[in-house]
């Protein structure tokens, strides 16, 4: 049976395809990456040659894992989405003993060879996950506090009509207005960044956007639990992301942040506090919730830093 640690292979597809026509024929799906609790339940306890159907997009937060199982590009999936699945094979992760075995799998051939270094192995793994999610919380407060110092006058009225015409789907004029604040701060820090960008003379080499996209890479694997990725094969990926237009987009944006929240640090004077986890944890959900418009944070928080800061939030 299906659990919550399954990897399932089906077959994929659509209302305007078929089991003998599908989608894919060999497709491949891991119950643990869906973050939609009633989707993830939809698949537990589900069993070969079981078939059933699903909302993709809430399934697949994640364009990229969704247009890979139904082998599209991520700027041809549609707004909505149900996908039916005939499962051909259930493979399940099962507890391993603490061996030299399994840390040869984790880490490469003798990376670790005891307990205690395997111990230590993970204190960095979770400490890294815990700096992902305070420099996300440092990058809020920099821009919070460069909007509150920087003040700019804006065409309202103009940039709201340039919002609805420029909008991928009609909105209407409440959705506009519980919108706008957001939009108004983005063009705000926008026009802060090239600013500080002209004055420090702030540019992004080859070497820069090589480092980008390997962080990307990483920041992509790290939301599956995989933090080791050999080196030959971590550069290999990063060059393909930046052949990839909008990825290499992504990259430069965040690249030209990082180096400009530089500049910034240096203007400012940081104090560190040191902060129970789970104090810190309802801290940044609240403001994330007050930065991103919603209330759907019950899930990993470090994932969700992730996602948003690849997509340049």
């Amino acid at each position: 049976e299906v659990s919550e640690n399954s990897i399932i292979k089906g077959i994929i597809y659509d209302e305007q395809t078929s089991v003998e026509n599908p989608l894919n024929n060999e497709g491949v799906i891991l119950v643990s990456i869906f973050q939609d609790k009633k989707i993830k339940k939809q698949f537990i306890g589900k069993k070969v040659n079981d078939t059933f159907s699903f909302d993709a997009i809430k399934a697949f937060p994640n364009k990229k894992d969704l247009a890979l199982l139904i082998n599209k590009k991520e700027d041809e999936l549609p707004e909505s989405l149900v996908l039916s699945v005939k499962i051909l094979s259930i493979k399940d992760f099962k507890k391993a003993e603490l061996n030299q075995d399994l840390w040869n799998k984790i880490y490469g051939d003798n990376v670790v060879t005891s307990h205690d270094e395997f111990i230590e192995k993970i204190k960095n793994e979770i400490a890294n996950r815990r700096t992902i999610e305070s420099t996300f919380k440092l990058k809020l407060d920099l821009r919070k506090k460069l909007l509150s110092k920087v003040q700019i006058e804006l065409p309202e009225e103009f940039l709201k009509k340039q919002l609805k015409q420029n909008a991928k789907k009609e909105l209407s004029d409440e959705q506009i207005e519980a919108e706008f604040n957001y939009y108004l701060d983005a063009v705000k820090k926008q026009l802060i960044y090239a600013a500080i960008q002209k004055e420090h003379n702030i540019k992004i080499t080859d070497e820069d956007m090589l480092d980008g996209a390997k962080i990307f890479v990483q920041n992509q694997f790290r939301q599956y639990g995989i933090y080791q990725l050999p080196e030959s094969y971590l550069n290999d990926l990063a060059h393909k992301a930046l052949k990839n237009e909008k990825e290499a987009n992504m990259i430069f944006e965040n690249k030209l942040e990082e180096k400009i929240l530089d500049v910034v640090k240096n203007l400012v004077t940081l104090e560190e506090k040191e902060i129970n986890y789970e104090d810190f944890i309802k801290k940044l959900k609240e403001e994330l919730i007050l930065f991103h418009g919603g209330d759907d944070f019950e899930d990993d928080l470090t994932i969700i830093c992730l996602d948003l800061n690849k997509k340049g939030l």
